[in-house]
C-alpha cells in the first residue's frame, strides 16, 4: 500500500508542477545530502510550492526529482545540486 500511495502522488505532482530538477542518486545513496536539498527547499519555497520523488530509469539508473512552481527556484536547485533542469513546457517530460 505505501509504494502505491506514493507512485499515486509522484504522478499528481508530475502533473500539477510545471518545472522540476533531477539529481543523480550514486550507488552508495544521496545521505546527508538528502537532507540538505529538503532544507534547501524549506528555505526557499513555500510548503506547497515544491515536492520530491524518486525514480529509476530503464537503464537502471537512480534519480531523486524535485517538482517546483517557479522556474528560478528550480534552476537554482539543479544549480546548488548538480541537477538536470525539466520543464513541462519544453516538451520533454520524462516519465517516473
Amino acid at each position: 500500500m505505501p509504494r502505491y500511495k506514493s507512485t499515486l502522488t509522484a504522478e499528481i505532482d508530475a502533473k500539477r508542477f510545471e518545472h522540476a530538477a533531477d539529481i543523480p542518486v550514486p550507488p552508495t545513496g544521496l545521505g546527508k545530502r538528502l537532507d540538505a536539498m529538503h532544507d534547501w527547499c524549506a528555505m526557499h519555497c513555500e510548503k506547497d510550492d515544491w515536492a520530491g520523488h524518486g525514480f529509476r530509469t530503464a537503464c537502471r539508473a537512480d534519480y531523486v526529482r524535485f517538482y517546483f512552481t517557479y522556474p528560478n527556484i528550480a534552476d537554482a536547485f539543479a544549480i546548488a545540486f548538480d541537477g538536470t533542469r525539466q520543464d513541462k513546457s519544453s516538451g520533454i517530460w520524462p516519465k517516473l
